[in-house]
């Protein structure tokens, strides 16, 4: 029998370790939250299988997934490809949140009444936007409607690392991390809902279009997602090792040390979050040379942003997807106005008391394989 609560075997281990959060009523309205939407998530699943039945019938075709370590150009890449919208589908942050037809739908009913009396449903929205995710503007811009990664759905099936903010220990969190270590009657399950879900959003918004998705934690499952689209393309984007990894551990700890104050910034958990994305880089850059160059290509972080165009052109010259004239308007206006993608979010290694060996020794190959330097001192 599937275990369908596997929080409460990570949430024993964690507190068998000693740590428990320090804010427990924030704790516990963001968990409520989450059950809440999870709920509504499958009460919109219901109401498709009884008012949209079509849906089964949805192809997935051959989708084009984005995968890197966070930071690393993903949804620069992502928003840029997303503008092409007579060529590619993609999941907006609404859509991973209630996912499904009836919500796209109800969404859209809601989007249409609004516009038609002024657009006071949008401002309000606009500004409840500004209170969540303001702070986080200067390091991804975050909006209900942007197009957006799918990884609340693996949130919302409990099997995601985005859990380790909650229950801050990597180690004790195999089953959220590393999908691709289940057994077989999970996988499937997982598998399955997943699938479902990428179909149902090709039912409602799909029209012929190709699905184009992100994902900045899926190294621990690509086993399980190449099954869901066995002829699915990948775009890698690679960037220097030590950014990267250190950007992951740094992704994690800002909000762990708000949930959990007592997690210090230098220590086991930012040791073994090094260790997690180290295993997250590898495991996608093996997984991607594996693949034929008809499905696979690897883009350097420093081209995309010294040259957004000219990196979105390469990808569809080597997909040979034909670039259309509206397209290449849009994608004139956006990359006019971006220049050059700079991040805000600043971090090193030696605040999360890492050393250089702890990623260059994991990471060898790739370092050789892409040409990073390594380092000697921490920075």
């Amino acid at each position: 029998m599937i275990d369908r609560h596997p929080l409460r075997r990570a949430a024993r281990a964690v507190r068998g370790a000693g740590v428990r959060p320090a804010v427990p009523g924030q704790f516990g309205v963001l968990l409520g939250v989450h059950e809440l939407m999870r709920g509504l998530a499958r009460a919109g699943s219901f109401l498709d299988d009884r008012f949209h039945p079509g849906w089964r019938n949805a192809e997935l075709g051959s989708p084009l997934f984005i995968i890197a370590c966070p930071r690393s150009g993903t949804t620069l890449l992502h928003r840029l490809m997303s503008l092409d919208e007579d060529r590619f589908t993609s999941l907006k942050l609404y859509q991973t949140l209630l996912p499904g037809v009836t919500w796209t739908r109800i969404f859209e009913a809601f989007r249409a009444v609004d516009r038609a009396v002024g657009s006071p449903l949008t401002r309000s929205v606009g500004a409840m936007e500004e209170g969540l995710f303001g702070t986080w503007d200067h390091i991804h811009r975050v909006s209900f409607g942007d197009a957006e990664e799918d990884e609340w759905l693996w949130m919302n099936e409990r099997h995601s690392p985005g859990w380790l903010l909650f229950y801050p220990q990597p180690s004790a969190l195999r089953e959220q991390t590393f999908v691709d270590g289940l057994d077989e009657a999970t996988r499937s399950h997982l598998r399955d809902r997943y699938a479902d879900t990428l179909r149902r959003h090709m039912h409602a918004e799909g029209r012929g279009r190709t699905l184009l998705l992100k994902n900045a934690l899926v190294g621990g499952r690509l086993d399980v997602v190449d099954e869901v689209a066995p002829t699915a393309r990948y775009i890698q984007l690679v960037r220097d090792p030590y950014r990267s990894v250190s950007s992951f551990v740094s992704m994690f700890m800002n909000v762990i040390r708000v949930l959990t104050p007592g997690v210090p910034l230098s220590g086991q958990v930012s040791r073994e979050l090094c260790a997690l994305g180290c295993a997250y880089y590898a495991r996608m850059d093996e997984f991607v040379g594996s693949l034929p160059p008809e499905r696979a290509l690897t883009v350097r972080y420093d081209d995309l942003v010294a040259s957004p165009r000219d990196a979105v052109e390469g990808v569809y010259a080597h997909f040979g997807i034909p670039l259309t004239g509206s397209f290449r308007a849009r994608l004139d206006q956006a990359t006019r106005a971006q220049r050059r993608h700079v991040s805000g979010h600043s971090y090193s290694l030696k605040m999360f008391g890492l050393e250089p060996a702890m990623i260059h020794g994991p990471l060898e190959e790739v370092f050789e394989r892409h040409g990073f330097e390594r380092m000697d001192a921490t920075p």
